[in-house]
């Protein structure tokens, strides 16, 4: 739990801002909503709005995952500089936590680039067996990525549509966060 105080308390900001955002995010998408950061060669989730959909997946605020699997994850290393992306690659490997998780280096290479290409990121069972996601960063006001807002939900909903339609939806809130973020005295912004 350290980490986590350590995590909520340094990023307190985005998370009040993002929460009424993430709210409507979960009612335009009827999934869950899921905000993330990188920290210590792993992705933390420092915010979560629940779908009342009956089947749905959870997630806990203060759980860190890998790095390297799921869209929120890559969402935020596909912006890290190559170093430290290859630097969570000696520190923690590429693990195969599920059927679909990248364990080849070269490959996640290529994942990133495109995920740089496009904009978002998304996942199909690749941390979760029945998971999928979405995510696209988020910008402070300078333009750094300070956390990647997501949607997941279980793969029974899943199609090509839906990642469409939910990437436009998450870069849309995460436009928003970031609007408010940009807002004179948000995170030394005067």
């Amino acid at each position: 739990m350290i980490v986590w105080g350590s995590v909520a308390a340094e990023n307190s900001v985005i998370r009040e801002i993002a929460k009424p955002f993430m709210a409507e995010l979960v009612t335009a998408s009827g999934e869950m909503a899921i905000l993330t950061v990188y920290h210590a060669h792993e992705v933390v989730c420092i915010e979560m709005t629940e779908t009342n959909h009956p089947v749905r997946l959870k997630m806990k605020v203060g759980e860190q995952r890998a790095a390297h699997a799921g869209a929120s994850s890559k969402a935020l290393i596909a912006f890290l500089p190559e170093e430290e992306i290859m630097a969570i690659v000696k520190d923690k490997g590429l693990p195969k936590l599920c059927t679909n998780t990248i364990t080849d280096v070269n490959a996640l290479k290529a994942e990133l680039a495109r995920i740089r290409k496009q904009g978002y990121s998304h996942s199909l069972e690749e941390t979760d067996p029945g998971a999928w996601g979405v995510a696209t960063p988020v910008r402070d006001w300078t333009g750094r990525v300070v956390g990647a807002l997501g949607l997941a939900g279980p793969t029974l909903r899943y199609s090509e549509d839906k990642v469409k339609e939910y990437a436009a939806l998450c870069r849309e809130y995460a436009g928003r966060i970031a609007t408010a973020l940009s807002a004179p005295g948000q995170n030394g912004n005067n």
